[in-house]
Protein backbone atom coordinates (compact mmCIF):
# COMPACT_ATOMS: atom_id res chain seq x y z
CA UNK A 1 0.00 0.00 0.00
CA UNK A 2 1.50 3.29 -1.09
CA UNK A 3 1.43 5.89 1.66
CA UNK A 4 1.73 8.76 -0.82
CA UNK A 5 -1.93 8.41 -1.82
CA UNK A 6 -2.91 9.27 1.78
CA UNK A 7 -0.74 12.41 1.99
CA UNK A 8 -3.30 14.82 0.45
CA UNK A 9 -6.04 13.65 2.82
CA UNK A 10 -3.69 13.85 5.81
CA UNK A 11 -2.94 17.47 4.89
CA UNK A 12 -6.67 18.14 4.54
CA UNK A 13 -7.25 16.70 8.02
CA UNK A 14 -4.42 18.93 9.32
CA UNK A 15 -6.38 21.86 7.89
CA UNK A 16 -9.45 20.60 9.76
CA UNK A 17 -7.42 20.23 12.97
CA UNK A 18 -6.42 23.89 12.73
CA UNK A 19 -10.09 24.81 12.45
CA UNK A 20 -10.96 22.64 15.44
CA UNK A 21 -8.23 24.17 17.61
CA UNK A 22 -9.22 27.68 16.47
CA UNK A 23 -12.80 27.01 17.57
CA UNK A 24 -11.60 25.95 21.01
CA UNK A 25 -9.41 29.07 21.30
CA UNK A 26 -12.36 31.30 20.40
CA UNK A 27 -14.44 29.97 23.26
CA UNK A 28 -11.54 29.87 25.72
CA UNK A 29 -10.03 33.33 25.39
CA UNK A 30 -10.58 34.55 21.81
CA UNK A 31 -6.95 35.45 21.11
CA UNK A 32 -7.22 36.78 17.58
CA UNK A 33 -3.53 36.58 16.73
CA UNK A 34 -3.20 32.89 17.66
CA UNK A 35 -6.30 32.10 15.61
CA UNK A 36 -4.93 34.13 12.69
CA UNK A 37 -1.74 32.04 12.73
CA UNK A 38 -3.76 28.82 12.76
CA UNK A 39 -5.88 29.99 9.82
CA UNK A 40 -2.74 30.87 7.84
CA UNK A 41 -1.24 27.44 8.61
CA UNK A 42 -4.53 25.81 7.57
CA UNK A 43 -4.47 27.78 4.30
CA UNK A 44 -0.96 26.43 3.62
CA UNK A 45 -2.23 22.88 4.25
CA UNK A 46 -5.14 23.64 1.90
CA UNK A 47 -2.68 24.61 -0.86
CA UNK A 48 -0.45 21.62 -0.25
CA UNK A 49 -3.18 18.97 -0.28
CA UNK A 50 -4.21 20.00 -3.79
CA UNK A 51 -0.57 20.23 -4.88
CA UNK A 52 0.28 16.71 -3.71
CA UNK A 53 -2.99 15.31 -5.08
CA UNK A 54 -1.93 16.56 -8.53
CA UNK A 55 1.70 15.44 -8.13
CA UNK A 56 0.76 11.93 -6.98
CA UNK A 57 -2.28 11.80 -9.30
CA UNK A 58 -4.57 10.66 -6.49
CA UNK A 59 -7.35 13.21 -6.93
CA UNK A 60 -10.81 11.74 -6.30
CA UNK A 61 -14.31 12.67 -5.09
CA UNK A 62 -13.54 11.62 -1.50
CA UNK A 63 -10.58 13.99 -1.30
CA UNK A 64 -12.55 16.78 -2.99
CA UNK A 65 -15.48 16.46 -0.57
CA UNK A 66 -13.22 16.08 2.45
CA UNK A 67 -11.40 19.25 1.42
CA UNK A 68 -14.67 21.21 1.25
CA UNK A 69 -15.81 19.88 4.64
CA UNK A 70 -12.52 20.96 6.21
CA UNK A 71 -12.71 24.36 4.49
CA UNK A 72 -16.23 25.08 5.73
CA UNK A 73 -15.03 24.58 9.32
CA UNK A 74 -11.71 26.43 9.16
CA UNK A 75 -12.56 29.15 6.65
CA UNK A 76 -16.33 29.43 7.20
CA UNK A 77 -17.27 28.58 10.77
CA UNK A 78 -14.15 30.01 12.45
CA UNK A 79 -14.44 33.55 10.95
CA UNK A 80 -18.19 33.45 11.69
CA UNK A 81 -17.50 32.67 15.34
CA UNK A 82 -14.83 35.39 15.48
CA UNK A 83 -17.33 37.98 14.23
CA UNK A 84 -20.05 36.61 16.53
CA UNK A 85 -17.95 36.80 19.71
CA UNK A 86 -16.57 40.20 18.69
CA UNK A 87 -20.07 41.62 18.22
CA UNK A 88 -21.23 40.03 21.47
CA UNK A 89 -18.45 41.95 23.21
CA UNK A 90 -18.96 45.35 21.59
CA UNK A 91 -22.63 45.43 20.58
CA UNK A 92 -25.51 46.20 22.95
CA UNK A 93 -27.93 44.18 20.85
CA UNK A 94 -28.51 40.49 21.49
CA UNK A 95 -29.59 39.88 17.90
CA UNK A 96 -26.93 41.72 15.89
CA UNK A 97 -24.13 39.17 16.62
CA UNK A 98 -26.13 36.53 14.73
CA UNK A 99 -25.41 38.38 11.49
CA UNK A 100 -22.13 36.44 11.63
CA UNK A 101 -24.05 33.39 10.36
CA UNK A 102 -24.05 34.77 6.81
CA UNK A 103 -20.27 34.24 6.63
CA UNK A 104 -20.51 30.48 7.08
CA UNK A 105 -23.64 30.40 4.88
CA UNK A 106 -21.95 32.23 1.99
CA UNK A 107 -18.79 30.15 2.42
CA UNK A 108 -20.81 26.93 2.23
CA UNK A 109 -22.61 28.18 -0.89
CA UNK A 110 -19.32 29.14 -2.56
CA UNK A 111 -17.75 25.74 -1.82
CA UNK A 112 -20.83 23.97 -3.21
CA UNK A 113 -20.62 26.04 -6.41
CA UNK A 114 -16.87 25.37 -6.64
CA UNK A 115 -17.39 21.61 -6.30
CA UNK A 116 -20.01 21.60 -9.06
CA UNK A 117 -17.87 23.69 -11.43
CA UNK A 118 -16.12 21.60 -14.08
CA UNK A 119 -14.22 24.53 -15.60
CA UNK A 120 -10.52 23.96 -16.25
CA UNK A 121 -9.72 27.63 -15.58
CA UNK A 122 -7.30 27.90 -12.64
CA UNK A 123 -8.55 31.34 -11.62
CA UNK A 124 -11.38 31.95 -9.16
CA UNK A 125 -14.69 33.75 -9.23
CA UNK A 126 -15.01 35.72 -6.01
CA UNK A 127 -12.67 35.81 -3.04
CA UNK A 128 -11.51 32.32 -1.96
CA UNK A 129 -12.71 31.35 1.53
CA UNK A 130 -9.16 31.00 2.98
CA UNK A 131 -8.31 34.60 1.98
CA UNK A 132 -11.62 35.83 3.39
CA UNK A 133 -10.99 34.08 6.71
CA UNK A 134 -7.43 35.43 6.94
CA UNK A 135 -8.65 38.95 6.13
CA UNK A 136 -11.29 38.90 8.89
CA UNK A 137 -8.92 37.45 11.48
CA UNK A 138 -6.16 39.92 10.56
CA UNK A 139 -8.50 42.92 10.88
CA UNK A 140 -9.60 41.80 14.34
CA UNK A 141 -5.96 41.15 15.29
CA UNK A 142 -5.12 44.79 14.56
CA UNK A 143 -7.39 45.84 17.39
CA UNK A 144 -5.64 43.42 19.71
CA UNK A 145 -2.12 44.77 19.11
CA UNK A 146 -2.56 48.33 17.89
CA UNK A 147 -1.95 51.27 20.23
CA UNK A 148 -3.64 53.69 17.84
CA UNK A 149 -6.84 54.84 19.54
CA UNK A 150 -8.56 55.70 16.26
CA UNK A 151 -7.84 52.27 14.79
CA UNK A 152 -9.02 50.54 17.97
CA UNK A 153 -12.23 52.60 17.95
CA UNK A 154 -12.93 51.62 14.33
CA UNK A 155 -12.31 47.90 14.86
CA UNK A 156 -14.39 47.77 18.05
CA UNK A 157 -17.25 49.69 16.41
CA UNK A 158 -20.14 47.26 15.75
CA UNK A 159 -21.17 49.12 12.59
CA UNK A 160 -17.70 48.66 11.12
CA UNK A 161 -17.75 44.94 11.92
CA UNK A 162 -21.22 44.56 10.42
CA UNK A 163 -20.06 46.35 7.26
CA UNK A 164 -16.95 44.16 7.13
CA UNK A 165 -19.13 41.07 7.44
CA UNK A 166 -21.48 42.10 4.64
CA UNK A 167 -18.66 43.13 2.27
CA UNK A 168 -16.71 39.92 2.91
CA UNK A 169 -19.78 37.77 2.28
CA UNK A 170 -20.64 39.55 -0.95
CA UNK A 171 -17.05 39.22 -2.15
CA UNK A 172 -17.04 35.48 -1.45
CA UNK A 173 -20.11 34.75 -3.59
CA UNK A 174 -19.40 37.43 -6.21
CA UNK A 175 -18.35 36.80 -9.81
CA UNK A 176 -15.26 39.00 -9.49
CA UNK A 177 -12.34 37.30 -11.31
CA UNK A 178 -9.57 36.54 -8.81
CA UNK A 179 -6.23 35.08 -9.85
CA UNK A 180 -5.09 31.72 -8.63
CA UNK A 181 -1.61 31.68 -7.09
CA UNK A 182 -0.53 28.60 -9.03
CA UNK A 183 2.64 29.50 -10.94
CA UNK A 184 3.85 27.87 -14.16
CA UNK A 185 7.51 27.15 -13.37
CA UNK A 186 8.24 26.47 -17.04
CA UNK A 187 6.83 29.70 -18.49
CA UNK A 188 7.34 32.26 -15.74
CA UNK A 189 6.61 35.18 -18.10
CA UNK A 190 2.95 34.17 -18.09
CA UNK A 191 2.82 34.71 -14.34
CA UNK A 192 4.77 37.97 -14.01
CA UNK A 193 1.82 39.69 -12.27
CA UNK A 194 1.75 36.92 -9.66
CA UNK A 195 5.53 37.11 -9.18
CA UNK A 196 5.42 40.90 -8.71
CA UNK A 197 2.59 40.48 -6.21
CA UNK A 198 4.53 37.84 -4.26
CA UNK A 199 7.70 39.97 -4.14
CA UNK A 200 5.74 43.05 -3.05
CA UNK A 201 3.95 41.00 -0.39
CA UNK A 202 7.27 39.76 1.00
CA UNK A 203 8.59 43.33 1.20
CA UNK A 204 5.43 44.54 2.95
CA UNK A 205 5.57 41.67 5.41
CA UNK A 206 9.24 42.36 6.19
CA UNK A 207 8.41 46.01 6.84
CA UNK A 208 5.15 45.68 8.78
CA UNK A 209 5.00 42.02 9.81
CA UNK A 210 1.46 40.76 10.48
CA UNK A 211 0.06 44.28 10.28
CA UNK A 212 0.67 44.04 6.52
CA UNK A 213 -1.76 41.15 5.99
CA UNK A 214 -4.93 43.22 5.35
CA UNK A 215 -2.96 45.40 2.91
CA UNK A 216 -1.57 42.33 1.11
CA UNK A 217 -5.03 40.81 0.74
CA UNK A 218 -6.41 44.05 -0.69
CA UNK A 219 -3.46 44.14 -3.13
CA UNK A 220 -4.31 40.57 -4.08
CA UNK A 221 -7.69 41.77 -5.35
CA UNK A 222 -6.15 44.79 -7.10
CA UNK A 223 -3.49 42.67 -8.85
CA UNK A 224 -6.19 40.27 -10.01
CA UNK A 225 -7.61 43.03 -12.19
CA UNK A 226 -4.23 43.52 -13.85
CA UNK A 227 -3.61 39.87 -14.56
CA UNK A 228 -4.05 39.03 -18.23
CA UNK A 229 -6.80 36.53 -18.80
Amino acid sequence: MKIKKFIPNILTLANLACGFISTILIFQHNKYFEILILIIIAAIFDLLDGFFARVFKVSNDIGKNLDSLADIITFGLVPSLLIYTHLCKYSDSKLIPYIAFIIVACSAYRLAVFNSNNSKNNDFKGIPTPFNAIFIASILSLGEFSTNETLIYIITNPYFIISLTIVSCLSVISKIPIMSMKIDMIELKKDKVKIIFILLSIILFMLFYFFSIPIILILYIVFSFFKKK
